[in-house]
């Protein structure tokens, strides 16, 4: 498991069945300004309490069981 102890900025975001990201009550954004569109798929689990934000018209799918709790935004750059 990934725990989260700041706010943190990943250019992209992947990983297998089984893979765990804890927002621990942070922000996680994936992608950034002018990000090339390359598509993604997570397929772990995003849990805790959090905010994600997706940004730069990056291509995610979130394949997991996520049960984080917080504001999901979708940003293009």
């Amino acid at each position: 498991a990934y725990n989260l102890n700041k706010d943190v900025t990943a250019k992209s975001l992947s990983g297998v069945a089984g893979s765990v990201i804890n927002l621990n009550n942070y922000q996680l954004t994936i992608g950034r300004q002018n990000s090339p569109v390359n598509p993604e798929t997570f397929s772990g689990n995003i849990i805790g309490a959090g905010s994600v934000l997706i940004n730069g018209g990056i291509q995610l799918t979130l394949n997991g069981g996520n049960t984080y709790t917080g504001n999901t935004t979708i940003s293009s750059g």
